[in-house]
Parts: structure tokens; C-alpha cells; sequence
């Protein structure tokens, strides 16, 4: 299960593995691209060179 905030229904959600659409692995860190209750897209950014904004919002762009 993951612990996730979504921009666009603005709520903070628990998501089970089923909703993970994509996981990418790079040079910024671990990507998880995940499928909102609400119908949307999501990136969840971790690893140890996390880097918030940019490099997840282009992840989710390459995911779509």
C-alpha cells in the first residue's frame, strides 16, 4: 500500500499495489507513477537522490 497525495482531487490517500501503473528506476531516483480513486494519474517520488517537481511531473508525462 502506498500513502499518496493527489493534486487533483487534493486528498491524501492509501493506494493498493493494483494502481501502480508504471515504476521507474534512474539517475534522480525510484519514479512510481500510480492511478488516483479519482480517475488521475500520480508520480510518487523516493530513493535516495529524490528530487521533487520537474523530474517526476516529466516522469509522469513519459508514463502517460
Amino acid at each position: 500500500m502506498f500513502d499518496f497525495h493527489c493534486p487533483s482531487c487534493d486528498r491524501r490517500l492509501v493506494l493498493f499495489p493494483s494502481q501502480v501503473k508504471h515504476v521507474i528506476n534512474d539517475d534522480h531516483g525510484i519514479t512510481v507513477i500510480v492511478d488516483c480513486w479519482c480517475g488521475e494519474l500520480g508520480a510518487i517520488r523516493s530513493g535516495a537522490k529524490e528530487h521533487a517537481g520537474s523530474v517526476a511531473e516529466d516522469a509522469l508525462a513519459l508514463a502517460c
